[in-house]
């Protein structure tokens, strides 16, 4: 039972990193192709115009997040992690301030881009990376886990021990590798031909 645990944590672990992974990698994505967008020349980029913002009165005292640069959530299937670049507050647009929140300063000039450095999101978004963690821990299952459980499961079904895949006899151990196996059941067929 132990084992199970252990084995369940770490397949939740390597989710969790994986889902980061592939987060960075659609943030990844997402930038390079935004790169190539503004390389080509302007008489093929499609105009964009801005959604308009509705802002706050000042009465309301709630601080909203407002992302004012390029998209900062990423994630696949779901979007996982965030980070929140300017904060309305006090009737003013303000930096925000710290790695979680902000998330991590890329250099622009990495991606061919000119200006201000890129925000990389490292928040996590409820409920979507705790889907994808478990996602991806799924995945890694079925890769890694599940032909050996379905190995083991054809081993005993054949009557063969699951760690080596010698035939057991009557005894409760494996006779050729030792290790703990359930005895096959064999009827024991009487002279007048019945079980």
């Amino acid at each position: 039972m132990k084992g199970r645990i252990a084995k369940l944590v770490v397949f939740v672990l390597l989710g969790a990193i994986g889902n980061v992974a592939v987060a960075w990698g659609c943030w990844l994505h997402e930038h390079e192709a935004m790169a190539r967008i503004l390389r080509t020349p302007v008489s093929r980029t499609v105009q964009y115009r801005a959604p308009v913002m509705l802002l706050p009165s000042r009465s309301e005292a709630k601080t909203i997040a407002i992302d004012m640069r390029l998209p900062t959530r990423s994630g696949w299937p779901c979007s996982c992690l965030a980070a929140f670049v300017m904060e309305y507050h006090n009737g003013k647009f303000v930096r925000t301030s710290g790695i979680w929140q902000a998330g991590i300063q890329v250099p622009a000039r990495s991606f061919g881009l000119t200006g201000d450095n890129l925000t990389l999101p490292v928040q996590p978004t409820w409920p979507g990376f705790v889907i994808n963690t478990l996602f991806y821990a799924a995945i890694l299952w079925l890769l890694f886990a599940a032909p050996f459980a379905l190995r083991r499961w054809r081993r005993i079904k054949r009557g063969l021990c699951p760690a080596c895949a010698y035939p057991v006899g009557d005894s409760a151990t494996c006779t050729e590798c030792g290790k703990a196996v359930a005895p096959r059941c064999v009827a024991v067929i009487g002279e007048s031909g019945h079980v």
